[in-house]
């Protein structure tokens, strides 16, 4: 009797660690195929740094930030244009913190 309880229970830890390995391949193989999906990131030039720095300086000043995937391009530039006398901006740092939330769209 215990013979056959042994191999029982020696069974399911074999299976039980099997099933768990398996899932952890699958997932690994989900996650691979989803960044291959992901659009590349564009790196941060010293344009699109300086626009990242005002953007969370002048805009987090008055309120949480969004983030910038939020919006397409097409409804950040009236955004960019209410918030510019808000946020006490120039019309370059306008265009430097458009390019920055608009880079990876």
């Amino acid at each position: 009797m215990k013979k056959y309880l042994f191999i029982t229970i020696l069974g399911a830890s074999f299976v039980a660690c099997t099933a768990k390995k398996t899932v952890a391949d699958s997932l690994k193989v989900k996650n691979t195929t989803t960044e291959l999906l992901e659009a590349p990131v564009i790196p941060l030039t010293a344009e699109l740094a300086h626009g990242k720095t005002i953007f969370e300086t002048k805009c987090g000043k008055c309120h949480d930030l969004v983030k910038p995937e939020s919006y397409s391009k097409e409804k950040w530039a009236p955004i960019m244009l209410s918030m510019q006398p808000k946020a006490k901006i120039t019309d370059e740092e306008r265009e430097m913190v458009y390019n920055y939330v608009t880079m990876n769209l």
